[in-house]
């Protein structure tokens, strides 16, 4: 990674040195508190107490005609999850200038965590009104957006715009959702408020849905949840014995009978009045 600017002089030639001070904000994540600052020394970060020259160090690379400087620091070197801030100061013959303002950024390297709410693991559904779920960062990271993907039996995507199902295509099949509040992300279109089978949800036909989010600095999780099989056709059952119109009978040690179903049946329950 570069950290990278220009300094300017009156006359770039006079322009001899430029230092930098690159600040680690600590796990508090608040500079110049909690006595947990580092600083860059140019090849390990330090304690920012009783640092050497106020924490400045000299750049990698400056040009002295241009102005234009660099710092390198290796991308491992950065700790994950920080809050930083970098100030710059350039020096000539006739003295050092008074250090730039502080500019601040964020190093963050943790993907965002997803947890389903709607659907959940179910495996047989004949409802799922909207999608939805929890969506959490590390600070200081930030959630940026929270889309889901609906994939069909057969392979294509819900697409928004056609209100059908079709192949991936970029925006048309990202399903937007809205923060409705705290870390709860939601998804909702009235086809997926249909079911009668002629929605969004086709009878005996098996869906997985994504959830996909990412944060500003880009990470980003693809969360898919178990699949389910759309089901709005009730089971069959039919009462073998006894069998139906006996006058009187002299014991009953068993009831039994035949239950069918399109997919499977989760149960089978009797009366007796």
């Amino acid at each position: 990674r570069l950290v990278s600017d220009w300094s300017s002089d009156v006359c770039s030639s006079d322009l001899t040195t430029v230092q930098v001070q690159i600040i680690d904000c600590g796990p508090d994540l608040v500079c110049a508190a909690g006595n947990d600052d580092l600083y860059w020394t140019g090849s390990v970060w330090a304690s920012t107490t009783g640092c050497v020259n106020n924490g400045f160090v000299g750049v990698t690379t400056l040009n002295t005609i241009t102005g234009q400087w660099s710092m390198a620091v290796a991308a491992a070197s950065w700790n994950g999850n920080r809050n930083y801030s970098i100030r710059s100061m350039a020096a000539n013959p006739a003295g050092q200038e008074t250090p730039r303002t502080a500019v601040t950024f964020v190093v963050d390297n943790t993907a965002p965590a997803v947890t389903f709410v709607t659907p959940n693991t179910q495996t047989y559904r004949n409802s799922l009104p909207a999608l939805s779920g929890n969506v959490t960062d590390t600070l200081p990271g930030i959630v940026s957006s929270v889309l889901f993907h609906v994939i069909r039996d057969d392979g294509k995507y819900w697409n928004w715009q056609q209100s059908t199902f079709t192949a991936l295509s970029g925006v048309a099949t990202d399903l937007t959702s809205t923060n409705l509040s705290g870390n709860l992300w939601s998804y909702t279109t009235d086809y997926f408020l249909v079911n009668t089978g002629t929605g969004a949800w086709e009878n005996d036909r098996t869906y997985t849905v994504h959830e996909v989010a990412a944060d500003q600095a880009g990470n980003q999780t693809d969360q898919a949840q178990s699949a389910f099989t759309f089901d709005i056709v009730a089971p069959t059952a039919t009462i073998v014995v006894p069998q139906n119109g006996l006058v009187a009978i002299r014991s009953l040690p068993t009831i039994s009978g035949t239950a069918a179903d399109n997919d499977l049946n989760s149960n089978v329950q009797i009366a007796l009045y």
